[in-house]
């Protein structure tokens, strides 16, 4: 791409389209006469247009899902004629049944050259890896969506059958580099603790009601659990006895109390917490409201309605970059709070310390969201100290959190597996 004229075509996260054009023009030999086009999901027969004449193209996951029932546009794209292609965070597009994956397939197959970027080749299971091995091997491991179920299936049980077929194809695909092979800098140290929070009192009392109430579908219960462990106020009243549905809304989490402690003692020690939430509703407004003197800062998928202050619209990058800018680089800025929609990509690099408020389903969700402090960027540290909090019981009642633990180990002992120790199962 760099010593040649190449049109390039780039599909990443929405949050870091912004990056890939900062690090084009850095790194490109144009510089900053380099032609790139951010194609919007608002704009897109323009864009594409203006795409015939620009050296890069970059476009987001969230514009191929949304045109990925429109075969024509894809088609559009495509024809632009794009002879590179780079397809960053690759497990975005690990699900062939998907309009999204099929999108980037139809895009991509055809190119002369593809790098398929992820720091997370198994982002859940190892079937997740067909998709991303068939993107770099489209002949030998076809797939369509329309028998998509039992090729997966065929690779699950080639797996179960010899572990190390699937070990040999993926080491003769994977290119496995670390920040030190090439920038030869040593990474922050990460510090992790568990801080096990007793839920006491009426949170504590909301969590075990609704443990005991069988009443409701088990995927219901996964979901009211979460929010019981982190905020009883959150609980559906209708699971609840009368008497306590009654005090909701006025109940204390013990979670948050927990969180207090720990924003007061990660500033007294001059540094930035940046807080991971699965649950964005009811949660990430309450918290910015409740933390507002720590200059409190959102991004939770609303943001880009969400009045910020000092954002008009004029600004040449958008909302959500304004408000990550401003975590990095403000000092009254102490607090971010990010839901899923800042998992990969992005730089946070300003956050001395994260917390972990829940635990997501994949060793690759909590490890992306623990590198957006752990890495070499805009701010230079030796450390990120990482608190997950764990909220626990008498010991009799398991809590969501202890399950979600043994489920993180389980699927870590095959990634280990596939990706570092041979002989680990």
């Amino acid at each position: 791409m760099f010593g040649y004229k190449v049109p390039t075509l780039i599909t990443c996260p929405s949050a870091v389209m912004e990056h890939w054009a900062d690090e084009i023009r850095l790194w490109y030999k144009k510089k900053e006469d380099s032609r790139i086009v951010q194609i919007e999901t608002s704009t897109f027969d323009r864009d594409v247009k203006r795409a015939e004449s620009a050296d890069v193209a970059v476009i987001g996951y969230p514009t191929l899902s949304y045109f990925g029932n429109k075969p024509e546009k894809v088609t559009m794209l495509g024809e632009v004629g794009f002879k590179y292609g780079i397809i960053d965070e690759a497990h975005n597009a690990k699900n062939p049944e998907s309009m999204r994956s099929m999108a980037v397939k139809k895009l991509y197959d055809g190119m002369d050259s593809l790098a398929v970027l992820t720091g997370t080749p198994v982002p859940n299971t190892v079937i997740d890896l067909y998709m991303l091995l068939s993107l770099l091997d489209p002949e030998h491991l076809k797939i369509h969506s329309e028998n998509a179920r039992a090729m997966l299936s065929s690779f699950y049980t080639m797996f179960r059958n010899d572990p190390e077929s699937v070990r040999r194809i993926l080491n003769e695909k994977m290119l496995r580099r670390t920040v030190e092979d090439y920038l030869h800098e040593k990474v922050p140290t990460l510090n992790q603790r568990t801080l096990e929070v007793r839920l006491d009192g009426e949170h504590g009392e909301v969590y075990k009601a609704l443990y005991d109430n069988d009443s409701f579908s088990p995927a219901r219960k996964l979901i009211e659990l979460q929010k019981a462990a982190i905020d009883p106020n959150l609980v559906n009243p209708d699971l609840l006895p009368e008497k306590l549905a009654e005090r909701l809304g006025r109940m204390e989490s013990t979670i948050y109390t927990t969180l207090d402690g720990l924003i007061e003692q990660t500033i007294d020690e001059k540094g930035k917490l940046l807080i991971f939430s699965n649950l964005r509703q009811g949660v990430t407004d309450k918290l910015k409201s409740r933390w507002a003197r720590y200059g409190t800062l959102i991004v939770d998928g609303e943001d880009k309605t969400r009045d910020v202050e000092g954002y008009d619209g004029r600004q040449e990058i958008n909302k959500r970059e304004f408000i990550r800018k401003r975590f990095q680089q403000d000092p009254d800025t102490k607090v971010l709070i990010a839901t899923t929609v800042m998992d990969e990509g992005v730089d946070l690099t300003a956050a001395t310390d994260i917390a972990h408020l829940g635990l997501p389903y994949t060793p690759a969700a909590f490890d992306q969201r623990n590198r957006r402090a752990q890495r070499i960027g805009e701010v230079q540290k030796s450390q990120v100290n990482v608190h997950v909090l764990k909220a626990v019981l008498d010991g009799l009642t398991p809590t969501i959190h202890e399950g979600l633990e043994r489920l993180l180990e389980d699927k870590r002992r095959i990634i280990t597996y596939l990706l570092k120790e041979p002989f680990s199962l």
